[in-house]
């Protein structure tokens, strides 16, 4: 295939679009031929024989393809044992073994002609099976291609602008000899009609010539064109993207890489720094005054009325288990005294003890009151 070339270079230079056109429709084929070998004899022999051994490869292809599929195609309505059969027949085809099988009888040889021919007389019995039961497998196959073709005309006409309604279906005959056998190349346009054939192959000839054309418009002009808008958006995403780097620098240099950035961060080291300087100062000065204030005089002083005090709350405990044993003797007492009314007589005493003990308050609180005006006692 010529490679295409941009039609902005062929208006910039026009001795080489001249050139250019002389070289794609004097000289050369679209496929990079030389159109003078076209008139070789030898030439157009070998190519014919090239085309056969094409649309033989082709066959096999399609017919291998086709019994591959028919294990998995349940619309065939095949028996499960010649399902069975067939995905044998399957995974023997798609093996790589069997390719080298057919190699070997066009005279090729390999590393692993032993490996084949096992293969082929472990499964001799179902080959010999498998072309018995040909002619039973011959409708699902042909069921198969029609569905296939259908599918395919189905696709040409789909985007077709010439054609709008779809073409009828190929008939495909469907008596066939009961001795038959299915061979690659035993496939023979008979299966068709002969109107049928040659209007299929006039419309898709027609529709694959309308798309090849479309297409070369595509890659001679829309496709340049958009080559080039993508390199100049490519360009300015490129530039967006500079941008945004450019950006990504400065606010960076600004917030952590920067001057301001490293001032700011040694600015709070120092003031870290001198807090902990003056920390340290205060704890020391703390030690300072709590040494001045608590001299050993002053702790002596301290632990003595400390103990004071103590002695003071044990002899003031001792007062008052005393005066409560007093007060259950005069209880005591009383109830002896006087059997008949000893709950009032109780209650006499408790109430007597409360009074006295609010008539001692008030009297050391009028004593307060005294000593607070400057007057003595």
């Amino acid at each position: 295939m010529l490679p295409q070339c941009d039609p902005a270079i062929l208006c910039d230079n026009p001795q080489f679009k001249i050139l250019h056109q002389q070289l794609t429709t004097s000289i050369l084929n679209p496929d990079g031929s030389t159109r003078a070998l076209d008139a070789d004899p030898l030439r157009r022999h070998v190519r014919a024989e090239l085309k056969k051994h094409q649309i033989r490869a082709a066959k096999r292809r399609i017919l291998k393809r086709v019994v591959c599929q028919l294990p998995f195609d349940l619309k065939n309505d095949l028996p499960d044992e010649l399902r069975d059969l067939v995905a044998i027949i399957a995974l023997y085809l798609n093996h790589p073994s069997s390719s080298a099988n057919r190699s070997k009888s066009d005279g090729t040889t390999y590393d692993n002609d032993n490996d084949a021919d096992d293969t082929i007389a472990l499964l001799e019995p179902d080959l010999s099976t498998f072309r018995s039961q040909l002619p039973n497998l011959l409708p699902a196959i042909r069921i198969k291609l029609t569905a296939d073709i259908h599918h395919l005309k189905t696709l040409a006409n789909a985007t077709s602008s010439s054609h709008s309604s779809q073409p009828n279906e190929s008939h495909i005959p469907q008596h066939t000899r009961s001795d038959s056998r299915l061979r690659p190349l035993s496939l023979k346009a008979t299966s068709f009609s002969s109107s049928a054939t040659a209007t299929s192959q006039s419309l898709l000839s027609t529709q694959l010539s309308s798309r090849l054309g479309t297409l070369r418009t595509l890659q001679t002009v829309e496709l340049p064109a958009a080559q080039r808008q993508l390199a100049v958006t490519g360009a300015e995403v490129l530039s967006a993207h500079t941008q945004v780097m450019e950006r990504m620098i400065q606010v960076l240099e600004r917030t952590k890489h920067g001057s301001l950035a490293r001032a700011g961060k040694a600015r709070a080291e120092y003031l870290a720094a001198v807090a902990e300087g003056l920390d340290g100062k205060v704890k020391v000065m703390q030690r300072d005054i709590l040494s001045s204030i608590y001299t050993p005089e002053t702790v002596d002083a301290l632990q003595n009325y400390r103990k004071h005090l103590h002695d003071t709350r044990v002899r003031l405990e001792e007062r008052e288990r005393k005066a409560l044993k007093e007060l259950e003797v005069y209880e005591i007492a009383d109830s002896s005294n006087y059997d008949d009314s000893s709950m009032n007589r109780a209650g006499a005493v408790v109430e007597i003890a409360k009074r006295y003990g609010s008539l001692v308050k008030e009297v050391e609180a009028v004593r307060m009151e005294i000593r607070r005006l400057g007057g003595n006692i």
